[in-house]
């Protein structure tokens, strides 16, 4: 039996390369312009914590805004082949803390919404080692509500990273180990 293997990568985001799929896809189109107290639960998570009135935005919304704000290097899609299979960022600042540039949030959702996205896990974790080698701690806060906190505690296991909870909040960090 010959099985194809699907190449999966991290690329930067590119808002003609998305429109260009959305054009030729029109599930995809259905997905990321669908207001936001339409879809499923789980996004509702991610939308809330970035938009006032999140009800009434979409997907494409999050990802057209945060390449407008984020420099080119800090948003990428997650690709399966040549499709556009999720997509993710990250912001940084100084901690005073670390004394040192500091990932302060990731962001991430999958393009499918009945399943976890296997290429989009992947990704992350080739997404993380990326951010230790270069900014050596990563921190980003969910929800407690929040689903994918099944896999953030995940990614803090695998890294030896620390998790604390604050009232409805929990955050999360992974340091470079030496």
């Amino acid at each position: 039996m010959n099985k194809k293997l699907i190449t999966s990568a991290l690329v930067q985001a590119d808002m003609e390369k998305l429109e260009s799929q959305m054009q030729d896809n029109e599930s995809l189109m259905n997905l990321l312009l669908k207001p936001a107290g339409e879809l499923p639960k789980k996004y509702s998570y991610l939308l809330a914590e970035v938009f006032d009135g999140w009800e009434t935005t979409n997907l494409y919304h999050l990802i057209f805004e945060t390449n407008t704000k984020v420099p080119k290097d800090q948003a990428y899609f997650s690709m399966a082949g040549n499709e556009i299979v999720g997509w993710c960022a990250y912001t940084t600042e100084y901690s005073r803390q670390f004394k040192q540039v500091i990932v302060n949030e990731i962001k991430m959702f999958s393009f499918d919404i009945d399943r976890p996205n296997p290429v989009l896990l992947r990704d992350l974790e080739m997404l993380i080692n990326m951010l230790l080698d270069k900014y050596g701690v990563i921190f980003w806060g969910a929800v407690k509500e929040n689903p994918a906190n099944r896999i953030y505690e995940k990614a803090i296991e695998k890294y030896n990273g620390t998790k604390e909870e604050h009232g409805n909040l929990v955050y999360y960090t992974i340091m470079k180990q030496e």
